[in-house]
């Protein structure tokens, strides 16, 4: 690692340790962080992204051996899991431990932990017994992969970014529920989907319809939204909006394309596609056309961590 780079790792441990604010990369996202352990720290992180205190914030960790700092009745699947997904795009959640604060569980009993893979987060948690580290964007707007998607949606109130170049996958973590009896439910999409985790833990894996009681980061019914009004590409949305200057997200360009949409083209295999996705969201919402028009992708098991983000980014067509 470059003397520069140590050297930035440094000052943001030691604004962090002041309880300021750092947004540093994962693999995932770019996570807004702050000291876990620091309640003043992590109340400013709600009022910098503008987010509900009721919403559970995932905190990050260096090593397998911190779990038991933040977590109690930790059940053996969820070991077997961190075993064979850590570091990497998982989140477990587990019974919380009783001295963790309620601002990072928003109420609730458990807590959500995670180790990244990336090597200037795994350099900046070492140092720390853990970091709050939900996206670094306002609440329910486009997750940044890039230092300058940080900078655009939060500007000064980010004490520090941490530069780690794009972010490597490029969509949040999958979420699990580890339960006693050794069931695990998928709470938020990811990468990780449920046949990978089936074969790790040797048993089925279920995916929840939460009730309105549990919370779980990016699970609003309205998320990774840009400014600009968002759709999925329809004959209803193709009429109404054909004379507007859109911007067309698609792997192909149609031949019958409206001669006011500009193309953004998108990967055609879906790790590339979530890999490129947010930033393709920000390149799009920076035109500040009338519209961004997306074409739907799949809805099966390898898409559908992507599809679920789109799907929450776009809007009902309502004609006016």
């Amino acid at each position: 690692m470059y003397s520069s780079m140590i050297n930035q790792i440094q000052y943001a441990h030691q604004l962090l340790s002041e309880g300021k604010l750092v947004s540093f990369p994962t693999e995932t996202v770019y996570g807004l962080g702050a000291d876990a352990t620091n309640p003043s720290a992590i109340q400013r992180v709600f009022q910098v992204k503008q987010r509900p205190t009721s919403h559970p914030l995932i905190v990050h960790i260096s090593s397998i051996n911190k779990i038991d700092l933040w977590a109690k009745n930790i059940p053996p699947v969820a070991k077997t899991l961190a075993h064979f997904a850590w570091p990497g795009p998982l989140t477990i959640v587990l019974p919380k431990n009783d001295n963790v604060s309620n601002l990072i569980t928003g109420g609730q009993d458990t807590i959500a932990l995670r180790i990244p893979r990336h090597p200037l987060a795994l350099s900046l948690l070492r140092k720390f017994s853990g970091l709050v580290g939900p996206s670094a964007n306002a609440h329910c707007h486009i997750s940044p992969t890039q230092a300058a998607h940080v900078s655009q949606s939060l500007g000064s109130s980010v004490d520090f970014i941490l530069d780690g170049g794009a972010c490597e996958i490029g969509i949040e973590s999958t979420i699990v529920n580890c339960k006693a009896d050794g069931t695990v439910e998928i709470l938020r999409q990811g990468m990780i989907g449920a046949r990978q985790i089936s074969q790790w833990i040797g048993n089925t894996v279920y995916s929840t319809t939460l009730s309105a009681e549990v919370k779980v980061p990016g699970n609003l019914k309205k998320h990774y939204s840009p400014k600009t009004q968002t759709y999925f590409d329809s004959n209803e949305v193709r009429n109404k909006l054909a004379n507007k200057m859109c911007a067309f997200l698609c792997c192909h360009i149609p031949e019958n394309l409206p001669k006011n949409w500009t193309p953004i083209i998108m990967p055609s295999n879906v790790d590339d596609y979530a890999k490129f996705l947010y930033a393709k969201l920000y390149q799009a919402d920076n035109l500040e056309y009338d519209a961004i028009v997306i074409t739907p992708t799949p809805k099966n098991n390898q898409w559908q961590a992507v599809y679920e983000k789109l799907n929450r980014a776009t809007s009902d067509f309502i004609a006016s």
